[in-house]
């Protein structure tokens, strides 16, 4: 995870660099299932914003990602791309008008990255220019626009890589999107990966139904 002065970087600004430099010895979640209800053995660890600061569960103590490492933008662009295959995910919230941050970012980063996943891009299935204004060089794009103003998913795969979208796999409905690609490997196992988002504010049924059929697709995939 990256941070950085909005004004200046694209466009990580849902966080704030004091938390994220204090991240690793202070857990956080929030709290959601009764924010009014707090039970009392929690109560002496809830802020005024019903943030935890001090659970133990594995499943969200970040402390415990020994392998989760926290960069401001500028350490990110100089870090150096390894042997393995280098994922990089944003939630960009209007793709469009913030593509000329994103290929600004990439173009300052030593990184070569081999898979750009973007989460709400609002691109809109009437929108027939969309993906021709969001060309990366060097990389194919593979998208499922929204049904909403908000939402619609995407993942750049770099042009060396020989990927085939998995239509089997993609979901587009009210509440949620998905796009996915299949990486062939020669040497491997080929590589299958997604991008989804799940809008907010949703209804236990409809969330429970995206985990259905989330949990559909890895099944699939898994045989």
């Amino acid at each position: 995870m990256t941070y950085g002065d909005l004004s200046l970087f694209f466009p990580y600004n849902s966080c704030n660099t004091t938390e994220l430099n204090s991240i690793n010895s202070t857990d956080r979640y929030f709290y959601n299932e009764q924010p009014n209800i707090i039970p009392i053995n929690y109560q002496h660890n809830i802020n005024q914003n019903n943030i935890d600061l001090y659970d133990n569960d594995l499943d969200i103590n970040i402390s415990n990602l020994t392998d989760c490492k926290y960069y401001s933008v500028d350490e990110f662009q100089k870090l150096k791309s390894n042997t393995s295959l280098n994922i990089f995910h944003n939630n960009v919230n209007g793709l469009e008008t913030k593509f000329d941050k994103l290929q600004n970012f990439f173009a300052n980063s030593f990184l070569d990255l081999d898979i750009i996943a973007i989460t709400e891009t609002s691109q809109q299935e009437s929108n027939g220019e969309f993906k021709t204004k969001i060309k990366l060089n060097d990389y194919d794009n593979f998208s499922t626009p929204s049904l909403s103003e908000k939402g619609g998913v995407l993942l750049y795969t770099k042009k060396n890589i020989d990927a085939t979208e998995r239509v089997d796999l993609n979901q587009k409905n009210a509440h949620y999107e998905s796009v996915w690609v299949e990486l062939k490997n020669k040497k491997s196992k080929n590589v299958i990966c997604g991008s989804i988002y799940r809008h907010p504010h949703d209804t236990n049924d409809i969330y429970n139904n995206f985990l259905k059929e989330l949990e559909f697709n890895l099944t699939k995939i898994t045989k």
